[in-house]
């Protein structure tokens, strides 16, 4: 992918992929608080179909992506043993909530969230 020269990747692929144990999680991190004259230039980057929907393929398959949550469980505090008793209700995929990646599914994800903590 040509990048404009006026925009500074942040992203190096790292010289070695992490090894994971069987458990293991690895968490990337990214600024998502980026100034509008930033995320303009970000923009300028993808394609017109790159900006509109996320692909993934895998062995010979390709699908659109979207994220998929359980409707979770909403409580203002939380312990650990609170969190242990709630798992089954957490991880219930019976009321599931989908949000297309692009444009706007972090921010309804977000929004999704605090709605819960509202409807209290």
């Amino acid at each position: 992918m040509n990048h404009p020269a006026s925009v500074n990747i942040l992203w190096q692929s790292p010289s070695v992929l992490p090894s994971l144990a069987e458990n293991d999680v690895h968490i990337w991190c990214a600024l998502l608080n980026q100034p509008p004259n930033r995320v303009r230039q970000l923009a300028h980057t993808l394609s017109p179909d790159e900006a509109a929907e996320m692909l993934v393929s895998i062995a010979g398959r390709i699908a659109m992506a979207y994220a998929a949550e359980t409707r979770g469980v909403y409580r203002p505090e939380w312990t650990i043993e609170q969190v242990a008793e709630s798992m089954e209700r957490i991880r219930s995929t019976e009321d599931q909530v989908i949000f297309p990646v692009v444009p706007t599914g972090q921010i309804d994800h977000i929004r999704y969230s605090f709605g819960m903590a509202t409807e209290k």
